[in-house]
């Protein structure tokens, strides 16, 4: 095996005959491609781990390992993508046409070779390697500035102001990064306020929305505002800065100290559920237009009010859990969130069986959007 040194891509050639391997390495070395010569189909697998070359001209008909074989061997020992491999061969039948596509070849030139018909598909390939190349460094690139941006967003969205005393909550992201919300804090007078969040889509443009919303709603709770001013707050803050297409659905659950009342607002979110004695007792749907849709000046604020007793279980969650298919298309929907909820609360299962089950559910279909769940025990 000899090789050349040049400085632009890098050519493995695969040929039996001595003859036309001489030629077609002299033809392509005057071209300024590095050249590497080998023999027969284990030489040039041997080469191919050795050098990763740019692309191969690989000879069909070789005693021993024939070029069908060793490029369908190439082609799984690649790593990152697979390198163009053009078939060089006398052959011309349908069969062998298709045998050398089959096995990974890209292009397909039969003997006697026609110079500049192989030039020119040599370069077109190797062209379309670099632009391949070239858009994979970019997309690594934007994978860890994506990550970086994603750390930043994760380490705003963890609050310590977040209350966890008296709930329950199941958080599963589609990606690193949520677009659900959920925060949970107390007023100076002792009430609870607990907000759950759906914004529109997932991934980062939805979680860029959570550390303005929370901040919002920290701020404001600590403050002793009502509910009214800080979805009100929320809702202006949103609709001026936010693109017409992304808006905050949302589920707003106020207990005052007692623990006795119950004020739940509702934006085109999913109904909250209240379970009393291990049964559904009430279901408060959401009345609302989502957050960040509408001025100030036209903000709805319907508030269901409830009187609750001790040990009812308050329930939201984001659509994401009803919303999942399975194999056949089929969504889980809402009476199997509720008779997964009422089994688990009765077995005093985790919220964790409720994700369980929905696994169980979708099988190979992957998880679709955020799935967030939260539980507030009275």
């Amino acid at each position: 095996m000899t090789q050349t040194q040049t400085t632009d891509a890098t050519i493995l050639v695969c040929d039996d005959d001595e003859v036309l391997l001489g030629l077609v390495c002299q033809t392509l070395h005057k071209k300024g491609y590095e050249v590497i010569e080998t023999e027969g189909g284990q030489e040039a697998i041997a080469a191919y781990l050795k050098h990763t070359p740019d692309l191969i001209l690989m000879d069909a008909n070789m005693p021993g390992m024939d070029g069908f074989e060793a490029t369908q061997k190439i082609q799984s020992l690649a790593t990152v993508s697979q390198v163009p491999i053009i078939m060089i061969t006398a052959l011309e039948d349908d069969k062998s046409v298709k045998k050398a596509f089959d096995a990974g070849a890209v292009e397909y030139v039969t003997k006697p070779i026609l110079w500049p018909v192989l030039l020119q598909r040599i370069h077109l390939q190797i062209e379309a390697q670099k632009k391949k190349k070239k858009i994979q460094k970019q997309n690594k690139q934007l994978s860890k500035e994506r990550e970086f941006i994603e750390d930043i967003i994760s380490f705003l969205r963890k609050s310590k102001s977040f209350d966890p005393e008296g709930l329950n909550y199941l958080i599963e992201p589609v990606e690193k990064t949520t677009g659900d919300i959920l925060l949970s804090a107390r007023r100076p007078d002792g009430a609870h306020h607990v907000l759950l969040g759906d914004v529109t889509g997932h991934g980062l443009p939805a979680a860029i929305i959570g550390p303005t919303v929370a901040n919002i709603f920290y701020s404001m709770t600590a403050k002793g505002f009502s509910p009214g001013s800080i979805l009100n707050e929320i809702n202006k803050d949103l609709y001026t800065k936010l693109p017409a297409n992304l808006f905050l659905a949302g589920s707003w659950i106020a207990i005052d100290a007692t623990r006795k009342h119950l004020e739940v607002w509702g934006g085109a979110m999913l109904d909250v559920l209240i379970f009393r004695g291990g049964k559904l007792f009430k279901k408060i749907p959401s009345k609302n237009m989502a957050l960040g849709t509408r001025r100030e000046s036209s903000f709805n604020m319907i508030v269901n009010s409830v009187a609750i007793e001790k040990d009812d279980r308050i329930i939201a969650y984001s659509d994401g859990i009803a919303e999942q298919k399975n194999s056949a298309g089929e969504m889980f929907g809402n009476n199997r969130v509720i008779a997964t909820i009422i089994k688990n609360i009765q077995e005093n299962a985790p919220l964790e069986q409720l994700k369980k089950v929905l696994d169980e559910y979708r099988g190979e279909v992957g998880q679709e959007d955020d799935v967030t769940v939260v539980e507030i025990i009275c």
